[in-house]
């Protein structure tokens, strides 16, 4: 079996210590990427490929002090990012109303 190897204190409030945990890491991984000043971003989903693009244009324009084009920019990709959530949800509530819930057993549930 496990354990928890933390304080009374520490264990109080968990989601301010993952909170704090998370920009600590954030930031030191941040940190060492100005450093070499190369970000690794990854690949975009074909479906938000926009929302991607335009999110990377935000991030330099708030790095050249221009902050009202940044938030353009994070408003038309929020608007191409609902898109394709949308039509997913459509879909799983289209397949949760035709087909019968399968557990992780591959068996149908119990209906009755």
């Amino acid at each position: 079996m496990g354990h928890v190897s933390l304080s009374k204190e520490q264990a109080a409030d968990p989601e301010e210590r993952l909170q704090r945990e998370a920009t600590a890491y954030a930031l030191k991984k941040f940190n060492a990427e100005e450093n070499e000043r190369v970000f690794w971003i990854g690949c975009s989903d074909f479906s938000t490929n926009r929302a991607f693009i335009w999110t990377i244009e935000a991030a330099r324009a708030l790095a050249g002090n221009k902050p009202d084009l940044a938030l353009d920019l994070l408003n038309m990709a929020r608007t191409r990012i609902r898109e394709p959530l949308e039509a997913l949800r459509k879909t799983l509530e289209f397949y949760e109303s035709e087909f019968p819930k399968i557990t992780s057993y591959g068996h149908a549930e119990n209906q009755s």
